[in-house]
């Protein structure tokens, strides 16, 4: 796996693997996490290209990819990790099935809970089916902020995470009452505003989830970033965006509870 590195020092790792089916995925990773060079891996940066491709393999059905038997457990042999990043990258959206559950980021509490940094997810290359990926699966926003407060020193989760129910917005704002120590650490929850996450994600109030979310975690902030366009139209007013994200996507409920961290 690893044959040009003997030293049982190293770190940190940045590997980008292709693979055709999510097995060898399991298999190569299964090698690189019982490597003696990765025994003390502090910083992991895995990203795993799917290459199966479902119109090329009609007769072989793509099983999908599990966070938790496929992409966590091999990973839990690397147990001085405290910043993980692991992305699996589908070649077409119809073979796009990704399952991230809440009993899995119970586990990453349960395997790092001295994790500073956590993403997890998937991205697709090509989005060839009409009605969108249909195979994934997140967790909800509750198992995200409990895997913050088990997780204390954990500065920034980047994991995309189901819409917020009404009755589960009541319970995170409960929950926030409750709270008698905060997690301070917790500087940012990440939105990619170039992902269909974001125009998918709904919640009833953001300004309630941004207040529950800020009494939980004082620190927490937005990450946005101010840009000043240039005049516009006939009135010469100076439009205002924020770098990456399109305009289109700024009446999302996304954004909109990204705006509500700074205000509250």
């Amino acid at each position: 796996m690893l044959p040009l590195v003997s030293s049982r020092s190293l770190i940190r790792l940045s590997l980008r693997v292709s693979v055709p089916l999510a097995e060898d995925m399991v298999r190569y990773l299964d090698e690189l996490c019982s490597s003696p060079a990765t025994a003390q891996l502090r910083t992991l940066d895995l990203s795993v290209d799917i290459e199966f491709n479902q119109f090329d393999n009609q007769w072989e059905p793509f099983e999908g990819v599990s966070f938790a038997s496929d992409v966590l457990a091999p990973l839990k042999h690397l147990s001085a990790l405290t910043d993980i990043s692991a992305v699996v990258c589908f070649q077409t959206s119809t073979v796009a099935t990704f399952v991230l559950s809440d009993g899995d980021l119970d586990a990453v509490a349960s395997a790092w809970p001295g994790l500073t940094r956590a993403k997890f997810g998937y991205t697709i290359q090509f989005d060839d089916s009409n009605d969108g990926p249909w195979g994934i699966r997140r967790p909800s926003l509750s198992a995200v902020v409990a895997l913050a407060e088990r997780c204390r020193a954990l500065e920034s989760v980047d994991v995309e995470f189901k819409s917020v129910s009404a009755g589960e917005l009541a319970r995170l704002e409960a929950h926030a009452d409750a709270c008698t120590e905060p997690q301070t650490a917790l500087r940012r929850i990440a939105f990619d505003p170039d992902s269909d996450f974001c125009d998918m994600f709904c919640v009833e109030d953001p300004e309630r989830l941004a207040e529950a979310l800020a009494r939980l975690f004082p620190n927490l902030r937005s990450g946005l970033e101010m840009v000043e366009t240039e005049p516009e139209g006939e009135s010469g007013e100076t439009a205002v965006t924020y770098r990456g994200w399109h305009r289109s996507r700024m009446d999302t409920d996304a954004f909109q509870l990204l705006e509500a961290l700074d205000d509250v």
